[in-house]
């Protein structure tokens, strides 16, 4: 969903400033079929391109930076799923799952804030 909420986000705010393909890739210093993938949810955009697209479509870090970060925590939880258990002979592996269990809590956790809001 979140994903879904950036490329849309993106063509959005591409065609409200009448940008071409073209002209946004130009911008960024990337290509037409870049900002085409980004625009499909094909391409994940990397950090350096999402601070110069708050600063040509003049919209706040914290929206796009929120909306990036929802779908990371998404990724990493379908990601966690399919990790497998417990890999033999692994140097610390007490380590690596309280890393892991961690990551979890966290993930669960960070879908509320503590006045009862989405994150």
């Amino acid at each position: 969903m979140q994903n879904q909420e950036v490329k849309i986000d993106l063509r959005v705010s591409r065609r409200e400033s009448g940008l071409l393909q073209g002209d946004l890739a130009h911008l960024l210093g990337t290509t037409q079929p870049r900002i085409s993938r980004l625009e499909q949810g094909r391409s994940v955009l990397t950090i350096k391109e999402a601070v110069k697209l708050t600063i040509v479509f003049g919209k706040s870090p914290t929206v796009l930076f929120r909306l990036l970060s929802a779908a990371a925590r998404t990724e990493l939880s379908k990601q966690i799923a399919t990790m497998s258990g417990d890999p033999v002979n692994v140097p610390n592996a007490e380590a690596r799952q309280r890393t892991l269990s961690q990551l979890e809590h966290q993930l669960s956790g960070e879908r509320r804030t503590a006045d009862g809001n989405a994150t």
